[in-house]
C-alpha cells in the first residue's frame, strides 16, 4: 500500500485468529472503498472535461447561430441605409436597425445569465431560483412552481452559488430526459440546515443504471457541489414513477 501497489489486499494464512481477522476484514474493506472512490474520481474528471467541451460547443454554437448572424444583419441594414435615397426608407432601415440590435442584446444578456445570473449575486438565492424557474416554464409543455419558506436573510455566497447550480442541473435533467409535466421545487430553511428539493412526475430511472450518461454526470456533478459545503444529496426515483432530488447542508 505504502508503494501505491493497486489491488492489494490482505490474505489470510492457515493459522487463524478472530481478532486479526476481524482486523484483516477490515483493512480489505477500506482497500475496496479506497479503490472504488479512485476508480469514480477518474470517470468524474473524464466526464467533466467532455461536458466542459460541451459547453464550449453549445457556446460557440449560440453566438454563431444567434448573435453572429444578428450582427451580419445589422450590416446588411447599415448598408441598406447607406443607400437609402430617400428619408421615409433611411427611416424605415432605422426602426429595423433598432429592433434588430435589441434583438442581439437580449441573445447576449441570456446567454451571460445561463452563465452567471447578476441576480444571485445582487438579489440572493430565492429570486435567482425563482428567475430560473420562470425561464423554465417558458419551454413548452413544462410547468414548474416554486415555495421558499425561511429564507429571510441571505445565506454565504458558496452556499448560495452551490444550490443555485444543483437546481439549475436538476430542472436541466428535467427538461432534457424526464418528460414531465409537472415539477416542485422547494427551498425551506431550518435552524442550522437549509434544504432544496426538486421532484417531477417524469418517467424516472434507475439510479443504478445511468452511468457515464448525461443525467449520471449532472448527479455526480450535484454530489460534488454539495460535497463542498459539508451537505449530502439523496436521488429517488423508479422508472414510471417520476424523480425526486433531496440536498440539505449547513446553514449557520
Amino acid at each position: 500500500m505504502r508503494s501505491g501497489a493497486p489491488g492489494v489486499h490482505v490474505q489470510l494464512g492457515e493459522i487463524s485468529d478472530e481478532r486479526f481477522d476481524r482486523l484483516a476484514d477490515t483493512f480489505n474493506q477500506m482497500l475496496a472503498q479506497l479503490e472504488h472512490d479512485s476508480q469514480e474520481m477518474q470517470q468524474l474528471s473524464r466526464l467533466i472535461l467532455q461536458a466542459q467541451e460541451d459547453e464550449r460547443y453549445r457556446l460557440a454554437r449560440e453566438l454563431h447561430d444567434e448573435a453572429a448572424q444578428a450582427l451580419t444583419s445589422l450590416l446588411v441594414h447599415l448598408r441598406l441605409l447607406e443607400r437609402a435615397r430617400d428619408p421615409e426608407s433611411a427611416q424605415q432601415q432605422v426602426k429595423e436597425l433598432r429592433v434588430l440590435t435589441a434583438s442581439a442584446l437580449e441573445n447576449v444578456r441570456r446567454v451571460a445569465l445561463d452563465l452567471r445570473p447578476t441576480i444571485l449575486d445582487d438579489l440572493g438565492l430565492a429570486s435567482a431560483l425563482e428567475w430560473r424557474v420562470d425561464e423554465f416554464n417558458k419551454m413548452e409543455g413544462m410547468n414548474a412552481k416554486i415555495s421558499i419558506t425561511g429564507l429571510d436573510h441571505r445565506l454565504p455566497r458558496d452556499l448560495e452559488l452551490v444550490l443555485y447550480r444543483i437546481g439549475q442541473e436538476a430542472l436541466s435533467n428535467v427538461g432534457r430526459h424526464a418528460h414531465a409535466t409537472h415539477v416542485e421545487l422547494r427551498l425551506d430553511r431550518i435552524p442550522g440546515q437549509v434544504m432544496l428539493e426538486v421532484r417531477d412526475d417524469g418517467a424516472g430511472f434507475d439510479p443504478m443504471t445511468i452511468g457515464g450518461s448525461d443525467r449520471g454526470l449532472g448527479l455526480l456533478g450535484m454530489r460534488e457541489r454539495i460535497g463542498m459545503v459539508d451537505g449530502e444529496l439523496l436521488v429517488e426515483s423508479q422508472v414510471g414513477k417520476g424523480t425526486r432530488i433531496i440536498v440539505t447542508a449547513p446553514a449557520p
